[in-house]
């Protein structure tokens, strides 16, 4: 029965992680994308409320990767010990 528990929790876990890193690939095609058809960066200066919210986007995207990696090395470290 614990088997199954496992099995189970693991299943969960990982259809997250897979949703959760396809959000993150998603949004920074996105930003990429945005940021690749703006207006040279000569052009544009820091107090530009545009580029700041990008920065902040950028900001976002970078803790979502490290929460990604720290969770999935959670659950490797869970899977290792329950072998």
């Amino acid at each position: 029965m614990l088997t199954l528990q496992i099995n189970a929790f693991y299943l969960i876990k990982e259809r997250d992680l897979r949703l959760r890193l396809l959000t993150l690939l998603t949004n920074r095609k996105r930003l990429l994308h945005a940021h690749t058809s703006d207006a040279p960066i000569s052009s544009t200066t820091d107090s530009d409320p545009e580029s700041m919210h990008r920065g902040i986007e950028w900001s976002s995207l970078e803790e979502g990767w490290r929460l990604f990696e720290r969770d999935l090395g959670k659950l490797q470290g869970f899977m290792g010990q329950a072998e």
